[in-house]
C-alpha cells in the first residue's frame, strides 16, 4: 500500500484493510531487506498458520549504530 502522504504505518495497514480485508498479510519496510536460504516472508507465513496470531518481527541492529 502507498500512501500519498506521509501518514504513518497505522494509516496504511487500515487502509489496506479494504484490499486485504481478513485475510493475513505482511508490512515489509523498503529498507528492512533481509537475505537468507529460508526467506522471512516465508517464515512469517509458517509462524501465522502454526499459532494463528501475528507474528511481530523486529530487526536487530548488529555492530555499531
Amino acid at each position: 500500500m502507498r500512501q500519498k502522504q506521509t501518514l504513518g504505518l497505522g494509516h496504511a495497514v487500515n487502509t489496506a484493510k479494504a484490499f486485504t480485508g481478513d485475510d493475513p498479510f505482511v508490512v515489509i519496510y523498503g529498507d528492512d531487506v533481509i537475505w537468507g536460504e529460508d526467506p522471512v516472508c516465508a517464515q512469517l507465513i509458517r509462524a501465522y498458520e502454526e499459532f494463528g496470531r501475528p507474528v511481530p518481527v523486529y530487526p536487530l541492529c548488529l555492530g555499531r549504530m
